[in-house]
């Protein structure tokens, strides 16, 4: 929920039906006054319908997937760039003991994307960084094991 003309610049895209008419400023008027709508709801803790704003956060939260059946861990991490390499100079040690193989992919954006039954705690959210995420991280996995197998 930002009111940055640069950062919602893909979703005035997406809402802007004819390029350059002059419906993208109202567009940005109308994506702006949900966000302001939306932060009063929750900073409010308003509940309308079935609906706690005030829970809604803690909501996306404990409805984000991060729970995986094939055995694999997946995970999108924010941190520097410090420590993103102090993380991959350890898997690289594991690897190198044959105790893991992973796959990175770094980007500097992530993306959510909601499926909702019901507002009130039938949605669920799926995370993955931006410009390729899981899929160049899988690729990034595939060359370790081909390499490991070779």
């Amino acid at each position: 929920m930002t009111y940055d003309r640069n950062l919602l610049d893909h979703e005035l895209r997406i809402h802007d039906a004819i390029p350059g008419s002059g419906h993208r400023n109202k567009s940005f008027l109308r994506i702006v006054g949900k966000n302001l709508l939306g932060w009063m709801m929750m900073a409010l803790h308003l509940t309308i319908g079935d609906v706690s704003w005030g829970k809604y956060k803690d909501d996306l939260v404990s409805n984000t997937d991060f729970k995986k059946f094939d055995g694999t861990l997946r995970q999108v991490i924010s941190g520097t760039t410090g420590q993103r390499e102090a993380l991959e100079g350890f898997l690289q040690t594991l690897n190198q003991q044959g105790k893991c193989v992973f796959g990175i992919h770094v980007s500097d954006a992530a993306l959510i994307t909601c499926m909702i039954d019901s507002r009130a705690g039938e949605h669920y959210h799926f995370v993955d960084s931006a410009g390729g995420g899981y899929a160049l991280a899988a690729e990034s996995l595939k060359q370790q094991l081909t390499q490991n197998s070779g």
